[in-house]
């Protein structure tokens, strides 16, 4: 809902492929906390793996106060009238 939010009709296609191609190599991320974790006490790894879920999150809520629901997206018409 979000990429639908932040996108236009004209690059909805292309944000979802980014967003796409970042949640694929986010699923990477658990596994090399698991390689990681021979290396480094896991209080270690998991302080700078949160940081980009903080960063994200207030992009995000940054984004969404600044961009109304409807930006990008033509206005809703109103059902019409039976006469």
């Amino acid at each position: 809902m979000e990429v639908q939010r932040l996108a236009g009709p004209e690059n909805l296609g292309r944000l979802t492929a980014v967003f796409q191609a970042c949640a694929y190599l986010g699923f990477g991320a658990p596994y090399l906390l698991a390689v990681l974790e021979h290396a480094l006490v896991p209080s270690r790894l998991l302080l700078p793996a949160a940081a980009p879920a903080v960063l994200t999150l207030a992009w995000t809520v940054w984004a969404a106060r600044r961009t109304p629901w409807s930006a990008g997206r033509p206005a809703r018409q109103p059902p019409e009238q039976a006469n």
